[in-house]
C-alpha cells in the first residue's frame, strides 16, 4: 500500500474521510484549531509548488533545510517537499548555528525554511556557500 511518507499521508486522508489532520493552539488555555487532511494537502502542494518555482528539482536528491521549532508550518513544509519527492533536513537550535551551517554545506542545501528572522540571521552570519534562499515562516517585529 503505502511505500512513501507521501503515500502514508494520502492513505490517512482516505481512511479518516478527510478527518482532522493538523492541530495547534495559541496558548495553554486556548482551544485547538484544526486543518483537515484535504486542506493540509492543498496547502502542502502549494508550498511544494512554490519550492519548485524557486528552481528546486522535484527529486529525492533535492534537500531542503528546516530550522524551526515544531509548528503547523513545519509539517506543511515537510509534506510539501514530499509531494515533490524532496528530502527534508531538520536543523535544531540544540546543534548550534555552526553545526547547522556545517550540515547545510555537507548536504549542499540551497534553501532553508526558518522559523523567524533571528534564525535566518544566525545562518547568514555563517553564510554557507551553497545556501541561496531563506524562507521565513514567522515574521518578527
Amino acid at each position: 500500500d503505502a511505500r512513501t511518507l507521501y503515500d502514508t499521508f494520502r492513505k490517512g486522508a482516505k481512511e479518516s474521510n478527510n478527518g482532522k489532520c493538523l492541530g495547534w493552539h495559541d496558548g495553554p488555555n486556548r482551544p485547538y484549531q484544526w486543518l483537515h487532511y484535504n486542506e493540509t494537502l492543498l496547502r502542502a502542494r502549494n508550498l511544494g509548488s512554490g519550492l519548485v518555482s524557486l528552481g528546486l528539482a522535484p527529486s529525492p536528491s533535492t534537500y531542503i533545510g528546516i530550522y524551526s521549532q515544531n509548528c503547523p508550518e513545519w509539517v506543511l513544509v515537510e509534506q510539501g517537499a514530499y509531494c515533490y519527492s524532496m528530502v527534508i533536513v531538520p536543523l535544531y537550535d540544540t546543534l548550534g548555528p555552526d553545526a547547522c551551517a556545517f550540515i547545510i554545506n555537507q548536504a549542499e542545501i540551497s534553501v532553508v525554511v526558518c522559523e523567524n528572522d533571528a534564525k535566518c540571521n544566525l545562518l547568514l552570519d555563517r553564510a554557507p556557500r551553497c545556501l541561496r534562499k531563506l524562507i521565513v515562516i514567522h515574521e518578527t517585529r
